[in-house]
């Protein structure tokens, strides 16, 4: 069992992945006590299955969606968190791609924003059943990043230039506290021409964006072992309590809440890359 793996990014991929995750237990009743969450992020997921078809839910303080199951789906949880439950056998690859890079391959991400999208509706069939034929077939996640590469390279539509909304996301990923009308300055436009440059690309305003950056950040302090109050500090907020205004806001959750496990025992593990974190709980039985 190998899970969750967080697998090293080829050269080619840098520019447009922020991490891939592989998750393969091919042990059906070692997986279904797993949960799997993430938190809300500004980049896109691609979610490849190569064994049983899991489980996801949308969840938003007391407010719960069941998510349609596709066995190629592309999303962007904006709000709320998802929980991944499998159902048997557990082989995903879930890519995550960094919203600037996001914008060129797949256009506006309006469309993604807390709701899955079927791959099929975005990629050609015959391509998405040739990739799941060969992860099926891969033994190792080095394997099985490989063929994710490839398909990525060869489907990536890239801009010829850098969009002014492109830009202002990589500055607000580094900097979310960074106010809008000094960005606004930095990239000499009017905050006016970013907000709607930054609203038509992203489906949110940047003000929006730049909070979601900061609650990444948060996630990833955490990972990282900090202590509540240094991630306050670190993120640049006010204090404590305004860190975790935010979080509910964003997340649904405290923070406490959020890292609370799942089920009935076992402290959830937390994994990522740069900014991005999930939760795996595996319950007691």
């Amino acid at each position: 069992m190998s899970a969750p793996l967080n697998v090293s990014l080829p050269s080619s991929l840098k520019d447009i992945v922020e991490i891939i995750g592989d998750w393969d237990v091919p042990d059906g009743d070692a997986a279904k006590p797993i949960t799997i969450r993430h938190p809300p992020g500004n980049g896109l997921f691609l979610i490849v299955q190569y064994r049983t078809p899991i489980r996801a839910s949308w969840q938003f303080g007391r407010e719960t969606e069941v998510c349609s199951e596709y066995q190629f789906a592309a999303t962007q949880v904006q709000s709320g968190a998802i929980s991944i439950n499998p159902t048997g056998p557990l082989g995903v690859m879930a890519i995550y791609l960094k919203p600037e890079a996001a914008i060129s391959v797949l256009g506006s991400l309006k469309e993604f924003m807390n709701i899955k999208v079927d791959l099929r509706d975005i990629f050609r069939s015959s391509e998405l059943e040739r990739l799941h034929e060969l992860l099926v077939q891969s033994r190792q996640s080095s394997q099985r990043v490989a063929h994710i590469e490839a398909f990525l390279v060869q489907n990536a539509r890239r801009a010829p230039r850098t969009s002014v909304a492109q830009h202002a996301a990589r500055s607000l990923r580094s900097r979310p506290g960074l106010h809008l009308s000094r960005l606004a300055v930095e990239m000499g436009i009017s905050t006016r021409h970013l907000s709607r440059a930054f609203q038509e690309s992203f489906g949110v305003g940047p003000k929006r964006f730049a909070k979601v950056a900061r609650i990444e950040k948060v996630m990833a302090g955490r990972r990282e072992g900090l202590t509540w109050a240094d991630i306050s500090y670190a993120c640049g907020f006010c204090d404590q309590s305004h860190m975790i205004r935010d979080f509910k806001e964003i997340v649904g959750k405290s923070p406490t809440e959020f890292f609370q496990p799942t089920g009935n025992g076992g402290a959830p593990l937390l994994v990522g890359g740069s900014n991005l974190t999930f939760t795996i709980t595996k319950t007691d039985e």
